[in-house]
């Protein structure tokens, strides 16, 4: 009977650790994937960098209006969309602020994705700890009922063998 459920538990314990890995590569891709957006947003801050001396030396640059205006901080502070830029065409303004909404969008999916993933590996090394204290316990347990079992079979050999001694 001890040894089925020791097998279970390990059994258990070993599946603990198989989804604390998978969740841990989750977590890693997800990482990556992050660095991949944290790079295409860099890229995408060069090309507005690349743009901005040719703006400046036409007058036309919101960055000599306003410096916040590039972080975008003072627009988004205050609710409002950001300016379009003067210096960038019409069409590549849009694709700019469809990236910008797309990339806003998947990180904040990539923060739920990450903290969920984040959770769920916490919660299954919990139960891989919660196990392993099991496992010890029952192995306590199984250690006495080993000794007691010991203890009662040199009890018994020593009557058995008063027993012939006196016949």
């Amino acid at each position: 009977m001890w040894g089925f459920e020791s097998t279970l538990i390990k059994g258990d314990c070993f599946f603990r650790c198989i989804q604390v890995l998978e969740l841990s590569i989750q977590l890693e891709m997800e990482r990556q994937k992050s660095l991949e957006l944290e790079m295409a947003n860099r890229a995408l801050q060069d090309l507005v960098h690349q743009y901005r001396p040719q703006a400046t030396a036409v007058g036309c640059s919101p960055f000599s209006q306003n410096r916040r205006w590039h972080e975008g901080g003072a627009p988004k502070e205050m609710g409002q969309k950001p300016e379009p830029s003067r210096f960038v065409p019409a069409a590549s303004q849009s694709r700019l602020e469809e990236i910008n909404a797309a990339e806003a969008m998947f990180r904040k999916q990539q923060r739920q994705r990450i903290a969920a993933l984040t959770s769920e590996m916490e919660r299954a090394q919990s139960m891989h700890q919660e196990s392993l204290r099991q496992i010890a316990h029952w192995q306590a347990g199984l250690d006495v009922s080993e000794k007691l079992f010991l203890v009662g079979e040199d009890i018994r050999r020593s009557l058995a063998n008063k027993y012939d001694d006196h016949w």
